[in-house]
Formats: structure tokens, C-alpha cells, sequence
């Protein structure tokens, strides 16, 4: 196995803008495993994944000249990789074959909402308040307070000036919303369950 410090693999990178195969090939065989897995972590199939690492390398070499030798490599090129796996969900969510086959391969169930697993993961955080900013003020409001910051129904009703049972009101309708705002969007529906299955994985 190749281990590369800094300075080397700066060398490589530079390389590898000028065209210099031999880098380009030395760059795929160290980054080809730990990229497949991550790719592999959110899309769940083989063959698909196998093909995204095929096209970001191919990406790669195509546009090595965009390439900052002074930039850590790793993080340009799981970049490129997160981008890949986001094209290739809204692919999925246009072909529902690819997604019944998807959602499979999650071990979930096709009316799962993973709203409440996604909150935890940083990732699916601008996903969320996407979701979020479609909620009416005061049911917005109740979600919030509840499953973002984890607040007791007691504490929120107190803070809110309304009833517990106002507060469970909101919340109930906030999770029906929710669930009708995910399955209207079929690509945000996945890609929260991808992140919620990259995050159990």
C-alpha cells in the first residue's frame, strides 16, 4: 500500500495537470476504496456505485487542469463525489424503478419519513429547514422547539403561551405536512433517506 505525505502527493497533483498518467493512476489506486465506500454508504447498490466511481474518476481526469495542487486532494475529490451521488438521486427520483429498488436496498419501508433521523445528522441540515420553512409559524414554531432542540411539550407550551395539548397538535400536523411535503418531492425524499442510511451505516 502507498502512503503519501504532502509534499508528494502535491507533486502528483501536478503532475497530473501537466497529463502524467502514471500520477493520475497512483491518485486512483489510493482514493478508489475509501471513495467507493462512502459512495457505496448512500446509493446501496453495487453496480450503481461502481459507475459513479468510474465517472468521478473520469471527471477527474477530464478536468485536471481546474485541479489546485495546493489544496488537499481528498477534499476536492469527495466533493465532486457528493455532487455525483445528488445528480444521480434526482435521476432516481424521476425513475421509479431505481427507487423502489433504492428504497430495498435501504431496508426501509416505501412510506417511511425519516425526518426525525435526519435532524441529528448535520449533513441534511439545509434539507430540513427547507422542509421546515414550508410549516405554518406556530406549528413551525412547536416542531422546532420539540424535535430540533428537544424540548418537553410542557416547556414548549410555557414558552409558546398554548396547552400541552396545543403543542401536541402542532406537532401532529407538523409530521402529517412533512410526510406530504417528502412525498411531493420525490428528490428530497430521497436524499433525506440516503443521508438517514448513511448516518446508520
Amino acid at each position: 500500500m502507498i502512503i503519501l505525505n504532502k509534499k508528494s502527493e502535491k507533486d502528483l497533483l501536478i503532475s497530473l495537470k501537466q497529463g502524467d498518467e502514471k500520477s493520475f493512476d497512483i491518485l486512483y489506486h489510493l482514493y478508489r476504496s475509501s471513495l467507493y465506500n462512502s459512495i457505496y454508504k448512500m446509493v446501496k447498490m453495487e453496480d450503481q456505485s461502481a459507475d459513479l466511481l468510474q465517472d468521478l474518476f473520469i471527471k477527474i481526469w477530464r478536468k485536471r487542469a481546474d485541479i489546485d495542487p495546493q489544496l488537499p486532494f481528498k477534499a476536492y475529490v469527495y466533493r465532486i463525489a457528493q455532487n455525483m451521488v445528488y445528480d444521480f438521486f434526482r435521476t432516481v427520483a424521476r425513475d421509479k424503478k431505481l427507487e423502489a429498488k433504492l428504497i430495498v436496498a435501504a431496508a426501509v419501508e416505501p412510506d417511511y419519513t425519516p425526518i426525525d433521523d435526519a435532524i441529528a445528522d448535520q449533513d441534511s441540515k439545509a434539507l430540513i429547514e427547507l422542509l421546515l420553512s414550508q410549516l405554518p409559524k406556530q406549528c413551525r414554531q412547536a416542531y422546532i422547539y420539540c424535535k430540533i432542540e428537544g424540548r418537553g411539550y410542557e416547556e414548549t407550551a410555557s414558552l409558546m403561551g398554548i396547552s400541552k395539548a396545543t403543542v401536541n397538535n402542532h406537532i401532529t400536523k407538523a409530521n402529517k405536512l412533512l410526510k406530504i411535503f417528502l412525498e411531493q418531492s420525490n428528490y428530497l425524499r430521497l436524499m433525506v433517506l440516503a443521508i438517514c442510511v448513511w448516518s446508520r451505516s
